[in-house]
Protein backbone atom coordinates (compact mmCIF):
# COMPACT_ATOMS: atom_id res chain seq x y z
CA UNK A 1 0.00 0.00 0.00
CA UNK A 2 2.86 2.38 0.77
CA UNK A 3 4.53 1.54 -2.55
CA UNK A 4 1.25 2.14 -4.37
CA UNK A 5 0.69 5.50 -2.63
CA UNK A 6 4.23 6.63 -3.45
CA UNK A 7 3.81 5.51 -7.07
CA UNK A 8 0.57 7.48 -7.44
CA UNK A 9 2.14 10.56 -5.83
CA UNK A 10 5.09 10.29 -8.22
CA UNK A 11 2.80 10.03 -11.23
CA UNK A 12 0.61 12.96 -10.20
CA UNK A 13 3.55 15.28 -9.49
CA UNK A 14 6.02 14.08 -12.13
CA UNK A 15 7.28 17.10 -14.16
CA UNK A 16 4.31 19.11 -12.93
CA UNK A 17 6.16 22.41 -13.33
CA UNK A 18 8.88 21.53 -15.83
CA UNK A 19 7.10 22.79 -18.97
CA UNK A 20 5.71 26.19 -19.91
CA UNK A 21 2.17 27.41 -19.43
CA UNK A 22 -0.21 25.92 -22.01
CA UNK A 23 -2.63 28.17 -23.87
CA UNK A 24 -5.35 28.92 -23.23
CA UNK A 25 -6.82 27.75 -19.89
CA UNK A 26 -3.59 26.83 -18.09
CA UNK A 27 -2.00 30.18 -19.01
CA UNK A 28 -5.17 32.21 -18.35
CA UNK A 29 -5.79 30.89 -14.86
CA UNK A 30 -2.08 31.18 -14.01
CA UNK A 31 -1.97 34.84 -15.06
CA UNK A 32 -5.12 35.68 -13.08
CA UNK A 33 -3.69 33.92 -10.00
CA UNK A 34 -0.40 35.81 -10.34
CA UNK A 35 -2.22 39.15 -10.50
CA UNK A 36 -4.10 38.24 -7.34
CA UNK A 37 -0.87 37.30 -5.58
CA UNK A 38 0.83 40.51 -6.72
CA UNK A 39 -2.03 42.91 -5.95
CA UNK A 40 -3.39 41.31 -2.80
CA UNK A 41 -6.91 41.79 -4.23
CA UNK A 42 -8.50 38.36 -3.79
CA UNK A 43 -12.03 39.58 -4.59
CA UNK A 44 -11.79 40.75 -8.21
CA UNK A 45 -10.06 38.47 -10.74
CA UNK A 46 -8.05 40.31 -13.42
CA UNK A 47 -6.59 39.00 -16.65
CA UNK A 48 -3.84 41.19 -18.07
CA UNK A 49 -5.04 44.00 -15.80
CA UNK A 50 -8.66 43.80 -17.05
CA UNK A 51 -11.47 42.57 -14.78
CA UNK A 52 -12.33 38.99 -15.71
CA UNK A 53 -15.49 37.36 -14.35
CA UNK A 54 -15.60 34.04 -16.23
CA UNK A 55 -15.05 31.92 -13.10
CA UNK A 56 -15.33 32.22 -9.31
CA UNK A 57 -12.05 32.58 -7.40
CA UNK A 58 -11.23 29.34 -5.56
CA UNK A 59 -8.95 28.00 -8.32
CA UNK A 60 -7.15 31.34 -8.39
CA UNK A 61 -6.83 31.43 -4.62
CA UNK A 62 -5.14 28.03 -4.51
CA UNK A 63 -2.79 28.87 -7.38
CA UNK A 64 -1.96 32.21 -5.75
CA UNK A 65 -1.15 30.34 -2.54
CA UNK A 66 1.13 28.05 -4.56
CA UNK A 67 2.87 31.12 -6.02
CA UNK A 68 3.39 32.52 -2.53
CA UNK A 69 4.84 29.18 -1.43
CA UNK A 70 6.89 28.08 -4.46
CA UNK A 71 7.40 31.30 -6.41
CA UNK A 72 6.17 32.83 -9.67
CA UNK A 73 6.65 29.76 -11.82
CA UNK A 74 4.83 26.74 -13.24
CA UNK A 75 5.41 24.66 -10.11
CA UNK A 76 3.78 27.34 -8.01
CA UNK A 77 0.58 27.62 -10.06
CA UNK A 78 0.15 23.86 -10.59
CA UNK A 79 1.20 22.37 -7.24
CA UNK A 80 -2.36 22.26 -5.89
CA UNK A 81 -3.52 20.40 -9.00
CA UNK A 82 -1.38 17.46 -7.94
CA UNK A 83 -2.51 17.78 -4.33
CA UNK A 84 -6.22 17.92 -5.24
CA UNK A 85 -5.85 14.97 -7.62
CA UNK A 86 -4.25 12.86 -4.87
CA UNK A 87 -7.01 13.83 -2.43
CA UNK A 88 -9.63 12.67 -4.94
CA UNK A 89 -7.79 9.33 -5.31
CA UNK A 90 -7.77 9.04 -1.51
CA UNK A 91 -11.51 9.88 -1.40
CA UNK A 92 -12.23 7.11 -3.90
CA UNK A 93 -10.20 4.55 -1.96
CA UNK A 94 -11.77 5.43 1.40
CA UNK A 95 -15.33 5.70 0.06
CA UNK A 96 -15.18 2.46 -1.94
CA UNK A 97 -13.62 0.72 1.06
CA UNK A 98 -16.80 1.31 3.09
CA UNK A 99 -18.92 -0.74 0.66
CA UNK A 100 -16.58 -3.20 -1.07
CA UNK A 101 -13.58 -5.33 0.00
CA UNK A 102 -10.24 -3.56 0.45
CA UNK A 103 -8.89 -5.25 -2.65
CA UNK A 104 -11.56 -3.61 -4.80
CA UNK A 105 -10.95 -0.23 -3.17
CA UNK A 106 -7.31 -0.50 -4.25
CA UNK A 107 -8.44 -1.35 -7.78
CA UNK A 108 -10.66 1.77 -7.76
CA UNK A 109 -7.77 4.07 -6.83
CA UNK A 110 -5.49 2.57 -9.49
CA UNK A 111 -8.19 2.71 -12.16
CA UNK A 112 -8.82 6.39 -11.39
CA UNK A 113 -5.15 7.31 -11.89
CA UNK A 114 -5.15 5.40 -15.18
CA UNK A 115 -8.06 7.41 -16.65
CA UNK A 116 -6.50 9.83 -19.17
CA UNK A 117 -8.86 12.74 -18.52
CA UNK A 118 -8.23 12.57 -14.76
CA UNK A 119 -4.49 12.08 -15.10
CA UNK A 120 -4.15 14.88 -17.65
CA UNK A 121 -6.18 17.34 -15.57
CA UNK A 122 -3.70 16.95 -12.72
CA UNK A 123 -0.96 18.47 -14.90
CA UNK A 124 -2.63 21.68 -16.10
CA UNK A 125 -4.30 24.47 -14.17
CA UNK A 126 -8.05 24.41 -14.82
CA UNK A 127 -11.20 24.68 -12.73
CA UNK A 128 -12.43 21.23 -13.73
CA UNK A 129 -10.31 19.10 -11.38
CA UNK A 130 -11.25 21.25 -8.39
CA UNK A 131 -14.90 21.12 -9.45
CA UNK A 132 -14.65 17.32 -9.62
CA UNK A 133 -13.22 17.37 -6.10
CA UNK A 134 -16.28 19.30 -4.85
CA UNK A 135 -18.90 17.24 -6.69
CA UNK A 136 -17.24 13.96 -5.74
CA UNK A 137 -17.09 15.04 -2.10
CA UNK A 138 -20.74 16.11 -2.16
CA UNK A 139 -22.01 12.88 -3.74
CA UNK A 140 -19.89 10.63 -1.54
CA UNK A 141 -21.16 12.53 1.52
CA UNK A 142 -24.77 12.20 0.37
CA UNK A 143 -24.53 8.44 -0.13
CA UNK A 144 -22.78 7.91 3.20
CA UNK A 145 -25.56 9.91 4.87
CA UNK A 146 -28.22 7.94 3.00
CA UNK A 147 -26.80 4.63 4.23
CA UNK A 148 -25.67 5.61 7.72
CA UNK A 149 -27.87 8.67 8.50
CA UNK A 150 -25.07 10.40 10.37
CA UNK A 151 -25.36 14.18 10.66
CA UNK A 152 -21.69 14.79 9.87
CA UNK A 153 -22.11 13.51 6.31
CA UNK A 154 -25.02 15.85 5.68
CA UNK A 155 -22.91 18.75 6.93
CA UNK A 156 -20.07 17.74 4.60
CA UNK A 157 -22.53 17.52 1.70
CA UNK A 158 -23.70 21.11 2.08
CA UNK A 159 -20.14 22.30 2.68
CA UNK A 160 -19.03 20.67 -0.58
CA UNK A 161 -21.91 22.35 -2.44
CA UNK A 162 -20.81 25.71 -1.04
CA UNK A 163 -17.25 25.06 -2.19
CA UNK A 164 -18.50 24.16 -5.68
CA UNK A 165 -20.16 27.59 -5.96
CA UNK A 166 -16.71 29.13 -5.51
CA UNK A 167 -15.30 27.03 -8.37
CA UNK A 168 -17.79 27.06 -11.25
CA UNK A 169 -20.86 28.76 -9.82
CA UNK A 170 -24.10 26.72 -9.80
CA UNK A 171 -22.69 24.01 -12.10
CA UNK A 172 -21.82 21.82 -9.11
CA UNK A 173 -25.43 21.91 -7.96
CA UNK A 174 -26.68 21.12 -11.49
CA UNK A 175 -24.43 18.04 -11.47
CA UNK A 176 -25.13 16.71 -7.98
CA UNK A 177 -28.84 17.44 -7.37
CA UNK A 178 -30.23 15.54 -10.42
CA UNK A 179 -28.04 12.55 -9.54
CA UNK A 180 -29.49 12.49 -6.04
CA UNK A 181 -33.09 12.85 -7.31
CA UNK A 182 -32.65 10.14 -9.97
CA UNK A 183 -31.08 7.80 -7.44
CA UNK A 184 -33.85 8.33 -4.89
CA UNK A 185 -36.41 7.69 -7.64
CA UNK A 186 -34.83 4.29 -8.32
CA UNK A 187 -35.02 3.67 -4.58
CA UNK A 188 -38.67 4.78 -4.46
CA UNK A 189 -37.67 7.08 -1.65
CA UNK A 190 -38.02 10.70 -2.81
CA UNK A 191 -39.16 11.58 0.72
CA UNK A 192 -35.51 11.29 1.72
CA UNK A 193 -34.94 14.74 0.17
CA UNK A 194 -36.98 16.29 2.99
CA UNK A 195 -34.97 14.32 5.52
CA UNK A 196 -31.81 15.96 4.12
CA UNK A 197 -32.81 19.10 6.05
CA UNK A 198 -32.89 21.54 3.11
CA UNK A 199 -32.52 24.42 5.56
CA UNK A 200 -28.92 23.32 5.96
CA UNK A 201 -28.27 24.85 2.53
CA UNK A 202 -27.47 27.90 4.63
CA UNK A 203 -24.06 26.25 5.18
CA UNK A 204 -23.46 26.43 1.42
CA UNK A 205 -24.52 30.08 1.37
CA UNK A 206 -22.27 30.98 4.30
CA UNK A 207 -19.31 29.55 2.38
CA UNK A 208 -20.03 31.02 -1.07
CA UNK A 209 -22.18 34.14 -0.59
CA UNK A 210 -19.60 36.50 1.00
CA UNK A 211 -17.41 36.55 -2.12
CA UNK A 212 -20.38 37.01 -4.50
CA UNK A 213 -21.80 39.83 -2.37
CA UNK A 214 -18.45 41.60 -2.16
CA UNK A 215 -17.85 41.27 -5.91
CA UNK A 216 -21.32 42.46 -6.95
CA UNK A 217 -21.12 45.35 -4.51
CA UNK A 218 -17.85 46.49 -6.09
CA UNK A 219 -19.14 46.09 -9.66
CA UNK A 220 -22.67 47.44 -10.30
CA UNK A 221 -24.49 45.55 -13.06
CA UNK A 222 -22.37 42.44 -12.59
CA UNK A 223 -25.23 40.15 -11.51
CA UNK A 224 -27.10 40.49 -14.83
CA UNK A 225 -23.82 40.05 -16.70
CA UNK A 226 -23.08 36.78 -14.88
CA UNK A 227 -26.56 35.41 -15.57
CA UNK A 228 -26.80 36.50 -19.22
CA UNK A 229 -23.22 36.25 -20.45
CA UNK A 230 -21.77 33.50 -18.31
CA UNK A 231 -24.73 31.18 -17.78
CA UNK A 232 -27.49 31.57 -20.38
CA UNK A 233 -25.14 32.32 -23.30
CA UNK A 234 -23.62 28.84 -22.97
CA UNK A 235 -26.95 27.27 -23.88
CA UNK A 236 -27.41 28.75 -27.33
CA UNK A 237 -25.41 27.94 -30.44
CA UNK A 238 -21.78 28.99 -30.11
CA UNK A 239 -22.16 30.18 -26.53
CA UNK A 240 -18.81 31.34 -25.20
CA UNK A 241 -16.90 29.26 -27.72
CA UNK A 242 -16.10 25.56 -28.19
CA UNK A 243 -19.42 24.70 -29.87
CA UNK A 244 -19.85 20.96 -30.31
CA UNK A 245 -22.62 18.73 -31.71
CA UNK A 246 -25.30 17.34 -29.40
CA UNK A 247 -23.81 13.82 -29.44
CA UNK A 248 -20.23 14.98 -28.80
CA UNK A 249 -19.90 13.03 -25.55
CA UNK A 250 -21.27 9.84 -27.09
CA UNK A 251 -17.80 9.12 -28.46
CA UNK A 252 -15.74 11.42 -26.21
CA UNK A 253 -16.95 9.75 -23.00
CA UNK A 254 -15.54 6.22 -23.67
CA UNK A 255 -12.29 7.67 -25.05
CA UNK A 256 -11.58 9.88 -22.04
CA UNK A 257 -12.62 7.19 -19.54
CA UNK A 258 -10.48 4.44 -21.10
CA UNK A 259 -9.36 1.89 -19.86
CA UNK A 260 -11.61 1.86 -16.76
CA UNK A 261 -14.76 2.16 -18.87
CA UNK A 262 -14.22 -1.36 -20.28
CA UNK A 263 -14.63 -3.35 -17.03
CA UNK A 264 -17.08 -0.72 -15.71
CA UNK A 265 -19.80 -1.79 -18.18
CA UNK A 266 -19.73 -5.40 -16.95
CA UNK A 267 -22.05 -5.34 -13.95
CA UNK A 268 -24.42 -7.91 -12.46
CA UNK A 269 -27.15 -7.56 -9.84
CA UNK A 270 -27.51 -3.80 -9.61
CA UNK A 271 -27.78 -3.13 -5.90
CA UNK A 272 -28.27 0.31 -4.37
CA UNK A 273 -24.54 1.08 -4.41
CA UNK A 274 -24.10 0.19 -8.08
CA UNK A 275 -27.19 2.14 -9.13
CA UNK A 276 -25.82 5.22 -7.42
CA UNK A 277 -22.45 4.83 -9.14
CA UNK A 278 -24.04 4.32 -12.57
CA UNK A 279 -26.25 7.39 -12.29
CA UNK A 280 -23.36 9.51 -11.02
CA UNK A 281 -21.15 8.30 -13.88
CA UNK A 282 -23.70 8.84 -16.67
CA UNK A 283 -25.34 12.10 -15.66
CA UNK A 284 -22.40 14.49 -16.43
CA UNK A 285 -22.14 13.54 -20.15
CA UNK A 286 -25.95 13.73 -20.42
CA UNK A 287 -26.18 17.11 -18.70
CA UNK A 288 -23.26 18.72 -20.54
CA UNK A 289 -24.68 17.58 -23.88
CA UNK A 290 -27.41 20.23 -23.49
CA UNK A 291 -25.26 23.43 -23.71
CA UNK A 292 -23.67 24.38 -27.03
CA UNK A 293 -20.31 24.84 -25.29
CA UNK A 294 -18.62 21.47 -24.74
CA UNK A 295 -15.12 20.44 -23.70
CA UNK A 296 -13.72 17.01 -22.71
CA UNK A 297 -12.89 18.13 -19.16
CA UNK A 298 -16.52 19.00 -18.43
CA UNK A 299 -17.26 15.29 -17.85
CA UNK A 300 -14.37 14.83 -15.43
CA UNK A 301 -16.83 14.39 -12.48
CA UNK A 302 -17.73 10.99 -13.97
CA UNK A 303 -14.20 9.61 -13.53
CA UNK A 304 -14.27 8.66 -9.80
CA UNK A 305 -17.53 6.73 -10.27
CA UNK A 306 -16.32 4.97 -13.41
CA UNK A 307 -13.20 3.92 -11.48
CA UNK A 308 -15.24 2.39 -8.64
CA UNK A 309 -17.57 0.64 -11.09
CA UNK A 310 -14.53 -0.82 -12.84
CA UNK A 311 -13.18 -2.05 -9.51
CA UNK A 312 -16.37 -4.06 -8.80
CA UNK A 313 -16.77 -5.36 -12.34
CA UNK A 314 -18.22 -8.81 -12.88
CA UNK A 315 -15.23 -9.73 -15.05
CA UNK A 316 -12.07 -11.22 -13.56
CA UNK A 317 -9.91 -8.16 -12.98
CA UNK A 318 -6.76 -10.19 -12.40
CA UNK A 319 -7.11 -11.79 -15.82
CA UNK A 320 -8.10 -8.44 -17.30
CA UNK A 321 -4.92 -6.82 -16.01
CA UNK A 322 -2.82 -9.88 -16.80
CA UNK A 323 -3.65 -10.00 -20.49
CA UNK A 324 -4.03 -6.24 -20.68
CA UNK A 325 -0.47 -5.69 -19.45
CA UNK A 326 0.97 -8.03 -22.09
CA UNK A 327 -1.08 -6.38 -24.84
CA UNK A 328 0.05 -2.93 -23.72
CA UNK A 329 3.71 -4.04 -23.64
CA UNK A 330 3.45 -5.40 -27.18
CA UNK A 331 1.77 -2.20 -28.40
CA UNK A 332 4.58 -0.13 -26.82
CA UNK A 333 7.25 -2.27 -28.48
CA UNK A 334 5.51 -2.03 -31.85
CA UNK A 335 5.23 1.77 -31.51
CA UNK A 336 8.89 1.98 -30.47
CA UNK A 337 9.87 0.06 -33.62
CA UNK A 338 7.90 2.54 -35.75
CA UNK A 339 9.73 5.46 -34.17
CA UNK A 340 13.16 3.79 -34.47
CA UNK A 341 12.66 3.03 -38.16
CA UNK A 342 11.39 6.53 -38.89
CA UNK A 343 7.96 5.33 -39.98
CA UNK A 344 6.36 7.91 -37.66
CA UNK A 345 7.67 11.34 -38.58
CA UNK A 346 7.07 15.02 -37.77
CA UNK A 347 7.43 14.47 -34.02
CA UNK A 348 10.36 15.89 -32.10
CA UNK A 349 13.11 13.57 -30.82
CA UNK A 350 11.81 10.30 -32.23
CA UNK A 351 14.63 8.19 -30.77
CA UNK A 352 13.99 9.46 -27.25
CA UNK A 353 10.30 8.60 -27.52
CA UNK A 354 11.17 5.15 -28.86
CA UNK A 355 13.52 4.59 -25.92
CA UNK A 356 10.85 5.62 -23.39
CA UNK A 357 8.33 3.27 -24.99
CA UNK A 358 10.81 0.41 -24.90
CA UNK A 359 11.69 1.00 -21.25
CA UNK A 360 8.00 1.13 -20.31
CA UNK A 361 7.33 -2.13 -22.17
CA UNK A 362 10.25 -3.84 -20.42
CA UNK A 363 9.01 -2.59 -17.03
CA UNK A 364 5.57 -4.05 -17.65
CA UNK A 365 7.05 -7.40 -18.70
CA UNK A 366 9.32 -7.54 -15.62
CA UNK A 367 6.45 -6.72 -13.25
CA UNK A 368 4.30 -9.29 -15.00
CA UNK A 369 6.98 -11.96 -14.64
CA UNK A 370 7.61 -11.43 -10.91
CA UNK A 371 3.98 -11.05 -9.87
CA UNK A 372 3.22 -14.78 -9.37
CA UNK A 373 -0.49 -13.95 -9.32
CA UNK A 374 -0.24 -12.25 -5.95
CA UNK A 375 -2.92 -9.81 -4.88
CA UNK A 376 -3.09 -6.75 -7.10
CA UNK A 377 0.46 -6.77 -8.46
CA UNK A 378 -0.57 -7.32 -12.06
CA UNK A 379 -3.25 -4.67 -11.91
CA UNK A 380 -0.91 -2.19 -10.26
CA UNK A 381 1.83 -2.89 -12.81
CA UNK A 382 -0.57 -2.45 -15.74
CA UNK A 383 -2.43 0.63 -14.61
CA UNK A 384 0.46 2.58 -13.08
CA UNK A 385 3.03 1.98 -15.80
CA UNK A 386 0.51 3.07 -18.44
CA UNK A 387 0.10 6.64 -17.14
CA UNK A 388 3.85 6.73 -16.43
CA UNK A 389 4.53 6.06 -20.11
CA UNK A 390 1.89 8.60 -21.12
CA UNK A 391 3.56 11.19 -18.91
CA UNK A 392 6.97 10.53 -20.38
CA UNK A 393 5.56 10.77 -23.89
CA UNK A 394 3.32 13.79 -23.68
CA UNK A 395 5.19 15.86 -21.11
CA UNK A 396 8.72 15.47 -22.54
CA UNK A 397 9.67 15.77 -26.22
CA UNK A 398 6.14 16.06 -27.57
CA UNK A 399 5.29 18.94 -25.23
CA UNK A 400 6.98 21.19 -27.77
CA UNK A 401 3.98 20.63 -30.05
CA UNK A 402 1.57 22.22 -27.55
CA UNK A 403 0.66 25.91 -27.48
CA UNK A 404 3.50 26.91 -25.19
CA UNK A 405 4.99 30.34 -25.90
CA UNK A 406 7.57 30.48 -23.12
CA UNK A 407 10.38 30.31 -25.76
CA UNK A 408 9.35 33.85 -26.83
CA UNK A 409 10.71 35.10 -23.51
CA UNK A 410 14.27 34.38 -24.69
CA UNK A 411 13.91 37.46 -26.89
CA UNK A 412 11.96 39.69 -24.48
CA UNK A 413 13.76 41.61 -21.75
CA UNK A 414 12.22 43.08 -18.62
CA UNK A 415 12.32 46.66 -19.91
CA UNK A 416 11.00 45.96 -23.41
CA UNK A 417 7.72 47.43 -24.61
CA UNK A 418 5.59 44.46 -25.67
CA UNK A 419 2.32 44.70 -27.61
CA UNK A 420 0.06 41.85 -28.69
CA UNK A 421 -1.48 42.75 -32.04
CA UNK A 422 -4.90 41.15 -32.71
CA UNK A 423 -3.99 38.15 -30.57
CA UNK A 424 -3.53 37.42 -26.91
CA UNK A 425 -0.91 35.05 -25.51
CA UNK A 426 -2.04 34.82 -21.90
CA UNK A 427 1.27 33.48 -20.62
CA UNK A 428 3.30 36.54 -21.72
CA UNK A 429 1.94 38.83 -18.94
CA UNK A 430 2.66 35.99 -16.49
CA UNK A 431 6.31 35.68 -17.51
CA UNK A 432 6.77 39.47 -17.69
CA UNK A 433 5.05 39.78 -14.30
CA UNK A 434 2.97 42.72 -15.53
CA UNK A 435 0.14 43.37 -18.05
CA UNK A 436 0.90 44.04 -21.73
CA UNK A 437 -0.80 46.36 -24.21
CA UNK A 438 -3.18 44.78 -26.73
CA UNK A 439 -4.55 45.89 -30.10
CA UNK A 440 -7.89 44.79 -31.54
CA UNK A 441 -8.62 42.32 -28.77
CA UNK A 442 -12.29 41.74 -27.90
CA UNK A 443 -12.57 41.96 -24.12
CA UNK A 444 -15.35 42.80 -21.67
CA UNK A 445 -14.39 46.35 -20.62
CA UNK A 446 -17.61 47.71 -19.12
CA UNK A 447 -16.42 47.16 -15.53
CA UNK A 448 -13.00 48.86 -15.93
CA UNK A 449 -12.11 52.52 -15.57
CA UNK A 450 -11.25 54.65 -18.61
CA UNK A 451 -7.77 55.07 -17.18
CA UNK A 452 -7.20 51.31 -17.10
CA UNK A 453 -8.54 50.85 -20.62
CA UNK A 454 -6.36 53.68 -21.98
CA UNK A 455 -3.29 52.16 -20.33
CA UNK A 456 -3.79 48.63 -21.67
CA UNK A 457 -5.89 48.83 -24.85
CA UNK A 458 -4.28 50.50 -27.90
CA UNK A 459 -6.24 51.59 -30.96
CA UNK A 460 -5.10 50.60 -34.44
CA UNK A 461 -4.03 54.16 -35.33
CA UNK A 462 -2.09 54.69 -32.12
CA UNK A 463 -0.34 51.37 -32.58
CA UNK A 464 1.09 52.35 -35.95
CA UNK A 465 2.28 55.66 -34.49
CA UNK A 466 4.09 53.74 -31.75
CA UNK A 467 5.52 51.34 -34.34
CA UNK A 468 7.11 54.31 -36.15
CA UNK A 469 8.41 56.09 -33.05
CA UNK A 470 9.37 53.59 -30.33
CA UNK A 471 11.28 50.30 -30.18
CA UNK A 472 8.64 47.56 -29.83
CA UNK A 473 8.40 43.82 -29.66
CA UNK A 474 5.09 42.68 -31.11
CA UNK A 475 3.31 39.31 -31.11
CA UNK A 476 1.11 38.85 -34.18
CA UNK A 477 -0.78 36.22 -36.10
CA UNK A 478 1.12 34.91 -39.10
CA UNK A 479 -1.67 36.18 -41.39
CA UNK A 480 -1.10 39.76 -40.17
CA UNK A 481 2.60 39.81 -41.04
CA UNK A 482 1.83 41.29 -44.47
CA UNK A 483 0.70 44.52 -42.78
CA UNK A 484 4.21 45.18 -41.45
CA UNK A 485 7.29 46.63 -43.16
CA UNK A 486 10.91 46.74 -42.01
CA UNK A 487 10.69 44.23 -39.19
CA UNK A 488 12.85 41.49 -37.72
CA UNK A 489 11.42 38.05 -36.94
CA UNK A 490 12.71 36.98 -33.52
CA UNK A 491 10.79 33.71 -33.07
CA UNK A 492 7.69 31.88 -34.24
CA UNK A 493 5.48 29.13 -32.87
CA UNK A 494 2.45 27.68 -34.60
CA UNK A 495 0.37 30.60 -35.93
CA UNK A 496 2.07 33.32 -33.87
CA UNK A 497 5.21 35.31 -34.63
CA UNK A 498 7.34 37.56 -32.42
CA UNK A 499 8.75 40.52 -34.37
CA UNK A 500 10.68 43.69 -33.58
CA UNK A 501 10.98 47.02 -35.33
Amino acid sequence: MLLLAVSILFLLFFRLGSYGLIETSDARYSEISLEMANSGDYITPRLNGIKHFDKPPLTYWLAAAGIKFLGKNEWGVRIFQGIIAFIIVLFVYLFAGKFVPRENAVYAAVFLVSIPIFFGSSHVLTTDLLNSFATTGALFSFFLWYKKRQFIYLTLFYAAIGISFLIKGPIGLFVTLPIIILFLMTEHNLKAILKMRPWMFVISLLIAAPWYIALIKQNPGLLSYLIDNQLLSRLHKGGLGHPRPMLYYLWMFPITMFPAVIPAVFQKKLNSFKKFLLIAALWPPIFFSIPATKLPLYILPSAPFIAILASISSINLKKFSKYGSIIIALVYLFAAALFYTGTIKHIAEQNKIALLLSVSAVLIIILYAISRNRFDKLTISSFTVVPFAVTMLFLSPVVSNLKIYKPFMKYINAGDKVIEYRCFVRSIPFYLNHPVKTVGLQQELRFDSKKTIKRLVVSENNFWKLWQKEPLKVIINRDDLRKFRHYTVLDSKKKLILISN
